[in-house]
This record gives structure tokens, sequence and C-alpha cells, in this order.
């Protein structure tokens, strides 16, 4: 049996998927060049290059169980490791690959932030700055 208070909250509307709906439309209704829509961080302009490339190259010789499967909840170490050396040669910000956590979209880590806040691990002010640079729920025309 389904908790009935789950049951209901499942069944609410998301404000964000009804801004993405709304894109949606306005772009049928005056062109999708007019229309900037950041509701699910859908991209807007076209990967890099390499980025293609590097996909294309993991689908036709990468191991495809790996390929396809899950990291561990954080991201995989390796993946931290390279984006906190990139870090370390952009900003010269000395960061830590185990302080690094990998979501899934701008809600996971707005989810997190929160927890951090209310466990007292940060401080709102911490959060806030990081919580609001993130184009979470918008669409502008």
């Amino acid at each position: 049996m389904i908790n009935k208070k789950m049951a209901a909250l499942g069944n609410q509307p998301s404000v964000i998927r009804e801004i993405f709906e709304y894109s949606l439309k306005r772009k049928a209704q005056i062109g999708a060049e007019n229309v900037y829509d950041f509701s699910l961080g859908n991209p807007s302009i076209p990967a890099p290059k390499m980025v293609d490339d590097t996909i294309k190259e993991l689908v036709e010789s990468g191991d495809s169980v790996a390929l396809h499967g899950y990291t561990s909840a954080q991201g995989a170490m390796p993946v931290r490791e390279q984006i906190a050396a990139n870090i370390k040669s952009r900003f010269g910000f000395n960061a830590e690959a185990k302080n690094i956590y990998i979501t899934c979209g701008a809600a996971a880590s707005v989810g997190i932030l929160q927890m951090l806040a209310l466990s007292g691990h940060i401080s709102y002010g911490m959060a806030i700055p990081i919580i609001m640079g993130q184009n979470i729920g918008t669409c502008v025309t």
C-alpha cells in the first residue's frame, strides 16, 4: 500500500515542469530562438566538439557495463579528482576530491545544502549564495 501523504505529494504539479511546458508553448508561438529556457537545465547551446567526440569514443570502444552503470553516491573518485585538479589550476584553491559531491541537477545540491545548514555543518550565509547562484526554475522570453 502506498502512503497517502506521499501519493498526494506525487500528484501535485511541479512548478519547474509547468515552466518547462510553458517554454515549449512559447517556443511554438514566438520561435525557439526567442526563448531562453533554464527550467530543467536543458542546454541551449551545443556541447563542445571534444565532449561529443569523447561520448562517441566511449560508446564505440568503452566498457558498456561500466558506461551504463551507477557510480558511488558522491560520484566516481577519478572524476572528483579531476574536478579538484581543475579547481586548483583555475582558481588556486586547494580543493580536495573528498570534499566534492557530484549531484544530478540543481535540486539535489539545494537539498544537500539545506540539510548541511539545518544540521549546523555550514551556515545559511554560506549556503544561500550557492543556492541562489543556480539557474533553478527560470524561463525568460
